[in-house]
């Protein structure tokens, strides 16, 4: 996952393995999205909209609102 800095730059923010998820922020919080994500190679994506996320997910709200703590730090760096 990239964002990009103050100057313009492209930085890397993650990298993400089979299993895990991005875009929860655009789901919790109905921001726009806040990384790019580029594969290295071939994958399967599951794309969701809010209304079957919270029908299907909605016990794992807090979790990931939990989890959003963790992209303050981020937002502290200026990415």
């Amino acid at each position: 996952c990239f964002q990009v800095d103050a100057q313009g730059k492209e930085v890397l923010v993650a990298s993400l393995s089979e299993g895990m998820y991005f875009g929860e922020i655009a789901l919790l919080t109905s921001k726009p999205r806040q990384a790019t994500v580029r594969a290295k190679g071939p994958l399967k994506v599951l794309a969701i909209d809010r209304a079957t996320f919270t029908r299907v997910f909605g016990s794992m709200d807090e979790i990931m609102k939990r989890n959003m703590e963790v992209y303050t730090k981020y937002a502290a760096q200026g990415i």
